[in-house]
């Protein structure tokens, strides 16, 4: 009887820290080829509240209910990259929105998911010209956990010149909060964890580097779902954008820029 006891007590015990251990994100939150996502843009962009963070946090989006009455379908596709440069087994992230005339071409394996570069849909100029990411932009690295950093820098090269004005970028992504979210449409998700990224721009300038600009952008993860369900954008310190993703589908018809 008493063998009976200290069995359940140590199974309590082992299901108590099993709930209590600390989530982490994996290859499975991002969505992965053949996939499709969908997005609705928040027009009250200071409804999302980005100041908490921490362990079991709690954070509430159910009040942001200003939305915008369009979406952007995102297509994850495995196509030939129409460039040389990429391989065709690599990810394309398409989307449907007609001004948006850039494809990016990613990768994901089970240590990290990354940004190769980008090249731009047949009917833009000087299309068959890819934009490749020197060093590899590093999106996410896995396990990433509570409390972790990644320290990066990249330049994006279109041909033989550097885009922008020789800018380069120095990026740290961080994992700095926890919990659980209330969604927009009331749903909850109780293992919610934030991805924090900072993305510092510069320029060369009589051989200096010099500041012009900062963007953090914030992401809530659900690590036992795929992809993110918030995404707010700041740039300089103010709102620029924030998103909601309303579903995920599989891939039913290709996209085809040919």
């Amino acid at each position: 009887m008493h063998f009976l006891k200290w069995s359940i007590l140590v199974v309590v015990l082992s299901t108590g820290q099993l709930f209590a251990q600390v989530p982490k994100i994996t290859p499975a939150v991002v969505p992965g080829p053949g996939e499709m996502y969908t997005y609705k843009f928040i027009k009250q962009t200071t409804a999302i509240d980005t100041l908490l963070k921490g362990e079991n946090v709690f954070w509430d989006f159910n009040k942001v209910k200003d939305t915008a009455i369009y979406f952007e379908e995102v297509y994850r596709e495995t196509l030939p990259s129409q460039n040389e440069v990429f391989e065709d087994a690599y990810s394309i992230d398409s989307t449907s929105v007609r001004t948006e005339l850039i494809c990016w071409v990613n990768y994901l394996d089970s240590s990290g998911y990354y940004r190769l570069g980008a090249y731009e849909k047949p009917e833009v100029f000087e299309s068959e010209i890819p934009y490749e990411y020197r060093d590899t932009m590093v999106l996410l690295k896995f396990p990433f956990v509570f409390g972790e950093k990644i320290k990066d820098r990249y330049e994006f090269i279109k041909g033989d010149r550097k885009h922008h004005k020789n800018q380069y970028v120095e990026v740290e992504i961080s994992c700095d909060g926890y919990g659980t979210a209330i969604l927009p449409n009331g749903d909850t998700c109780y293992q919610a964890m934030r991805i924090r990224r900072e993305e510092k721009f510069y320029h060369i300038v009589n051989e200096a580097a010099k500041p012009v600009g900062v963007k953090v952008i914030f992401y809530w993860y659900s690590a036992i779902k795929q992809n993110y369900f918030i995404k707010a954008t700041y740039i300089n310190g103010k709102p620029f954008d924030a998103w909601y993703q309303k579903k995920r589908s599989i891939i039913k018809k290709k996209k085809n820029y040919n």
